[in-house]
């Protein structure tokens, strides 16, 4: 009996839903507007005497200015490639799978990781982004025994590949070579 496909995660079929972070944005926002309003009661009130606050401040605002344009135009690409259908595809068994944690991490080296075909991909729990990143942990549809077909748009920015859909068979391959969470791959 030959296994049939069956999409499990789709923004393809969506792609409205592929949308900014604006909560994530507007922590960045509202933490820059209180450092400066702290900076320049801290110099009104004489809290502080140095400018290192204010400075901090400032280089803040200008970080914050400066990433949020840089994501949100990012993240509209990503969008325009999958409405005109600019999408990679990869099919196959999992050559490797690095389980993520369930929780989001410091670093990159608490996400998921896989490869199919040669095509590597890596996702956490913890990350704003436009694609799939749901981690195994938390109910994941990728799992070491899957054969997966996944379909990704290269994002220009961040020099990663965001996951727009991914069609799945349980239990259709041997396990994926497993590499242990944190690992460097």
């Amino acid at each position: 009996m030959i296994a049939t496909y069956r999409t499990v995660f789709d923004l393809t079929a969506h792609p409205e839903r592929i949308q900014p972070a604006y909560g994530f944005y507007a922590i960045f926002l509202l933490v820059g507007i209180g450092v400066v309003a702290f900076a320049i009661a801290a110099r009104r009130f004489g809290w502080q005497k140095r400018k290192s606050m204010a400075i901090f401040a400032g280089l803040w605002m200008v970080f914050v200015c400066i990433m949020i344009p840089y994501d949100f135009r990012d993240v509209l690409a990503v969008r325009a490639s999958v409405q005109h259908a600019e999408i990679g595809q990869v099919e196959g068994c999992l050559a490797y799978f690095r389980p993520g944690v369930p929780t989001g991490t410091k670093t990159t080296l608490g996400n998921e990781a896989c490869s199919v075909a040669g095509t590597a991909f890596d996702y956490g729990a913890g990350e704003e982004r436009p694609g799939y990143h749901l981690v195994e942990a938390n109910g994941g549809v990728v799992h070491p025994d899957s054969k997966v077909r996944i379909f990704f748009v290269t994002s220009q920015a961040y020099d990663r590949k965001e996951i727009v859909r991914i069609d799945s068979v349980d239990h259709a391959c041997p396990q994926a070579r497993h590499v242990e969470p944190f690992a460097e791959l």
